[in-house]
């Protein structure tokens, strides 16, 4: 791959430094803004569902980022393994750590899933109604299956910022987000809604919640898919074979790296998940509300938090 935009040996001016990060940051955040626009777009079919399929969805929503968001803080314990990597030219070692990072997020994918899926009675504790409590175990019960894949995604995309390979995020974020509204509205309204042309797929029954839950999954591994296969069809120019076996010390230092900023973000977005689970004591509207409130603030932050992510991918670099 060509390397023209690593770091050398001179000093960037701050007008040159700013346009290198610009050139980075642009397409991390536009993957960035995408993967929250697809939640989006989940929350406005839903609300053609109904407010209480809103509702199941939106504390089904929470419940999973609450406790992904501590496999995605682990995951980051790579990104300045990464960035050093490939800042040093040891390219041999970035094309390991990938494979590193896909052991640490089957593992911990595998262990957050199964946890995912205990969550639902807690809603119980909230007072919430048993209609919702059932549209959610449901909603997580398709979803906890794309635990380990959006890990795995998130570590790839890592690799793909570290090397400044970003073309392939784009895409996949686009082909996710096509992909996501066609999924949506046939998985969740079912087939008849569409035209007597479409044949076979319009004997795909109405799943509501758990197909809002679905088509979720299968993005996440749409969006796998497209990355892994550009990463593959472009290898490091002077990368060695390295062991596709776990290194269990670059497992334990990227677990130790990630495991503070997994706690933020779990305790951060927790926050959030709480917010609607005390909505929701209020009625399925309330959450719903919140739920469409929570979206569109998403899709401005991260964003932001792609611009962020290019910030730390030029310091590791340096």
């Amino acid at each position: 791959m060509s390397t023209a935009v690593l770091p050398t040996s001179s000093v960037n001016s701050p007008r040159t430094e700013l346009r290198e990060l610009s050139r980075l940051a642009i397409p991390i955040a536009i993957a960035q803004g995408g993967q929250a626009l697809m939640g989006l777009v989940d929350t406005l079919v839903m609300g053609r569902a109904g407010t209480s399929a809103l509702a199941a969805v939106g504390l089904g929503n929470g419940l999973f980022f609450a406790v992904s968001g501590f496999g995605m803080g682990l995951m980051m314990g790579f990104d300045p393994m990464m960035s050093q990597a490939m800042g040093a030219r040891h390219f041999t070692r970035a094309r390991g750590l990938l494979w590193q990072g896909g052991w640490l997020a089957l593992f911990s994918g595998l262990v957050l899933g199964a946890l995912l899926l205990l969550t639902p009675p807690l809603l119980l504790l909230g007072g919430i109604g048993a209609a919702e409590v059932s549209g959610a175990r449901d909603y997580l019960l398709w979803r906890a299956p794309s635990m380990p894949l959006m890990l795995a995604f998130l570590m790839v995309r890592s690799y793909c910022q570290s090397t400044a390979y970003t073309r392939p995020l784009v895409i996949a974020t686009v082909a996710a987000n096509v992909f996501n509204v066609a999924a949506d509205v046939l998985l969740v309204f079912g087939g008849e809604v569409l035209p007597a042309a479409f044949g076979p797929l319009r004997a795909i029954p109405a799943m509501g919640v758990a197909g809002s839950a679905m088509a979720t999954t299968l993005c996440t591994a749409v969006q796998l898919g497209v990355v892994v296969f550009a990463v593959r069809g472009r290898p490091l120019v002077g990368a060695e074979s390295s062991t596709r076996l776990p290194v269990w010390a670059d497992l334990a230092r990227a677990v130790k790296l990630g495991i503070p900023i997994g706690l933020h973000f779990s305790a951060e977005i927790g926050v959030f998940a709480l917010a609607g689970v005390l909505a929701a004591g209020l009625g399925p509207a309330s959450v719903g509300a919140h739920q469409i409130a929570i979206s569109f603030a998403s899709v401005t932050f991260t964003v932001a938090m792609g611009i962020g992510n290019a910030g730390s991918v030029r310091v590791g670099w340096a």
